[in-house]
């Protein structure tokens, strides 16, 4: 339905999407004026997600030109070989201590996974990983080129392993912020992998040059 609806809440769902911005304008469409839609998002750095990076405007970009929908072989790949668990737990809260081990130890549910794909079945992964202020960098991008109009009204980190974002549906008149201090702000978020995260058997390997 078209410009229906006064909410949408969608909790878990948008990093499933092979079409990030698809997802979106999708809601802004069945949303009312002012309507909003309300996200719950896991935090990378607080799942299984921590080893792979937060993902860029350009791949969000790319996957929206692409039409995609389904997931590439390689996000197919780097999900199930570089999933992480922590205390024997798939989601953490920030003060959660280690040790940090593959949920798959070896690679064969990843190969298995990939050739599921590859004979055109639906493999369901995280497709899009995100800090907080990564995400609203992501959306800031989109309303820059005008592929959304949905403002962001609110966004906070919960207790645990995810986030919660807030949009409104706006035509003009959207917030003013300074692109380079979300840039300098998600970086600082990816950095805390690195002061948190423990080594994947607790030691710190040594490489021979």
């Amino acid at each position: 339905m078209r410009h229906h609806y006064d909410w949408i809440i969608a909790s878990h769902v948008i990093e499933h999407t092979p079409d990030f911005v698809g997802f979106l304008r999708e809601c802004q469409t069945m949303l009312k004026p002012g309507g909003r839609l309300s996200l719950v998002v896991p935090d990378r750095r607080y799942c299984f997600d921590i080893c792979r990076p937060a993902s860029t405007p350009g791949e969000i970009l790319q996957a929206h030109f692409e039409r995609r929908t389904a997931h590439t072989l390689g996000t197919v790949w780097d999900h199930f070989s570089l999933a992480m668990k922590r205390n024997e737990a798939v989601s953490w809260a920030r003060q959660t201590q280690g040790p940090d081990t593959l949920i798959y130890p070896d690679i064969e549910e990843a190969k298995r996974k990939m050739a599921a794909a590859r004979a055109g079945e639906y493999v369901d992964v995280h497709n899009w990983r995100f800090t907080p202020t990564s995400f609203y960098l992501a959306l800031h991008d989109l309303w820059t080129l005008d592929l959304i109009q949905l403002d962001l009204c609110s966004y906070f980190e919960h207790e645990g392993c995810e986030f919660f974002v807030q949009m409104e549906k706006r035509v003009g008149g959207r917030s003013v912020v300074d692109r380079q201090e979300l840039i300098h702000a998600a970086f600082r978020e990816s950095a805390d992998i690195l002061e948190e995260a423990t080594n994947l058997d607790g030691q710190v390997a040594e490489v021979d040059s």
